[in-house]
């Protein structure tokens, strides 16, 4: 019996042992899964976003809309004309300007067409060009009949600008590059005081596909007695309408040329040969003979008279309209 009880007290000592030895393993197992499967903490705070609200100026594309800005008035004009949001260009100005400040002879012309924006906040009218002609030279006199001396290639950029300003109640554009001149200001407020100088008067005479097709160049002066007549009477005061007129080629004929209004000296101031003489019979006057000389002017003389004399404006008016 006490053999027995022996047995089964070295049973429960080593059953205890095992289990203590268990226990001590589990816990140590278990600690080394925390610290291997510790999960780091993360942040759900989300980020705002900055967000900048952008403002624009928005540009209008009519505010200009059936406005006129003249840069030279006369015969020849030059301006820039709205409708819409389109324009047409009809750019004239003096090809050089001579030492004393007058302008050349010479005109440039050309013609540009497309559309605008004006941004009201910058006072910046922009052009987009959109079509353009080419460049044109010559006198003002021709060029409005769609003649010229000299033409070359378009040479305009693509965009150009003006700055915005009023000067006493007076809207002006002053071009931002040098080279298109100085300022134009509003004229002819909704075509009021001059309905041709509106945008649809000048695009129907002066776009650019009719300019382009329109235009031919001039020749260098007269070149036959019936050409020298039709510009006779055209420079005349107020013809009469039953003139008689015999033009005639001289052939080299010579005249003498004497100072204006001399009727009595003996000594011509200089002998021309004449390339065309036209002979005026008016029937309620005298009659009178213009001829032109080899010299490029254009002289006169009462037929019986034997002197005769330099006409000074057929003469300037033929040089400027032949580039001589």
């Amino acid at each position: 019996m006490k053999k027995y009880w022996g047995i089964l007290s070295a049973i429960l000592v080593a059953v205890t042992l095992t289990g203590c030895g268990n226990h001590n393993q589990s816990k140590s197992s278990d600690t080394k899964k925390v610290t291997t499967h510790k999960v780091a903490k993360t942040s759900h705070k989300k980020k705002a976003k900055k967000t900048t609200k952008k403002t624009t100026a928005s540009a209008t594309s009519t505010a200009f809309s059936n406005r006129q800005f003249i840069a030279s008035a006369g015969e020849f004009y030059s301006g820039v004309f709205f409708k819409g949001n389109q324009f047409i260009w009809k750019y004239t100005a003096p090809t050089t300007t001579n030492s004393d400040g007058s302008s050349s002879n010479d005109d440039k012309f050309f013609i540009l067409q497309g559309t605008y924006k004006y941004l009201a906040s910058s006072k910046i009218l922009t052009l987009n060009i959109n079509n353009q002609s080419k460049t044109y030279t010559g006198k003002a006199l021709q060029l409005d009949k769609y003649q010229y001396q000299s033409v070359s290639a378009p040479a305009i950029a693509s965009t150009l600008q003006f700055k915005v300003s009023d000067e006493s109640g007076t809207t002006v554009l002053q071009p931002m590059s040098k080279s298109l001149g100085n300022e134009i200001a509003e004229a002819n407020k909704n075509g009021k005081d001059d309905p041709n100088l509106t945008y649809d008067n000048v695009i129907s005479k002066y776009s650019v596909q009719k300019v382009d097709s329109s235009m031919q160049q001039v020749k260098k002066g007269i070149s036959s007695a019936a050409e020298f007549q039709d510009f006779i009477v055209h420079n005349m005061d107020n013809p009469n309408p039953d003139l008689e007129l015999t033009s005639v080629a001289n052939d080299g004929k010579d005249y003498d040329i004497y100072d204006s209004g001399d009727t009595t000296s003996d000594t011509p101031q200089k002998t021309i040969k004449a390339k065309y003489t036209l002979h005026v019979n008016n029937p309620v006057g005298g009659s009178e003979k213009y001829f032109l000389g080899d010299d490029d002017n254009i002289y006169w003389s009462p037929e019986q008279q034997t002197h005769n004399w330099l006409e000074e404006g057929m003469s300037t008016q033929y040089h400027q309209l032949y580039n001589l």
